[in-house]
Formats: structure tokens, sequence, C-alpha cells
């Protein structure tokens, strides 16, 4: 009599390399707002040096990429389209940091954090025009 062992099956899942490219990208922009936040920031205003604003607005830069390739992960389906993604966003976070400067607590207005929105969403738009041009899955 000859026992045969059992092998469970093994179900190879094939890899999203566009969830893991997202995920790289959301790695990016969370450590560049970390360091951005944790180090230059203290840097600078310990050292008493003029950047220009940049301490101030480095996290900003990070909102609109983070958000829209953080909603990216989950949903691939856009909004609006690409770019109308980006200007949604862009509108949004800038409605919030207007309604700062009206409604106390939520935080605090400073047009600076709008330019540094800008600058992110033009990031972001660069990004993806640059990935669109290069995809191999078009």
């Amino acid at each position: 009599m000859v026992m045969k062992l059992y092998m469970p099956k093994i179900k190879m899942t094939k890899i999203n390399y566009t969830q893991l490219g997202i995920l790289i990208k959301i790695g990016i922009f969370l450590l560049y707002g970390y360091l951005v936040n944790t180090y230059y920031r203290p840097y600078i205003y310990s050292h008493k040096i003029n950047d220009f604003g940049l301490a101030d607005i480095g996290n900003n830069i990070t909102f609109i990429p983070g958000t829209y390739f953080l909603l990216r992960l989950f949903n691939q389906k856009y909004i609006y389209s690409q770019k109308g993604d980006i200007i949604f966003y862009f509108i949004a976070l800038s409605s919030l940091e207007i309604l700062s400067a009206f409604i106390p607590h939520i935080g605090t207005f400073d047009i600076k954090d709008i330019f540094g929105l800008f600058v992110g969403a033009l990031i972001l738009n660069y990004i993806i025009k640059d990935e669109s041009s290069t995809s191999v899955l078009k």
C-alpha cells in the first residue's frame, strides 16, 4: 500500500504593477513630507535661514499628488479625467485653505500654502504626463 502525500496547490497571483507603482509614489511623497516637516523646517527656523517660504509650503506640495495617488490606489476610475481630477483636488484644497481665513480653528490662512498646492498640482501633472508618454500599457 502506497501512501500519497497531500500537496496543497499554491495559487500564484499576478503582481499588479500599477498598484505597486502607486504605492512607491505614495511612499516617496510621504517620505518627502516627513523629511521636510521633521528635519528641514526646524533647521531653517532654528538657524534663521531665509528659504523664501519653502519650509512653510513643503508639505502642501505633497498634498495633491498624495491625494491623487492614494485615491487611485483604491479606485482606478477618475472622478472627471486625469487633468480634471488634478484641478478638482486643487480647487477643493485651496477652498479649504481660503475658508481657514474666515472660520477659526480649522487652520491658518497663508497665500504661500495655495502656491504650494499649485506647485504640487504642476508636479503631479508632469508625473502623469511623463507616465502616459512612456507607458507600455497604452
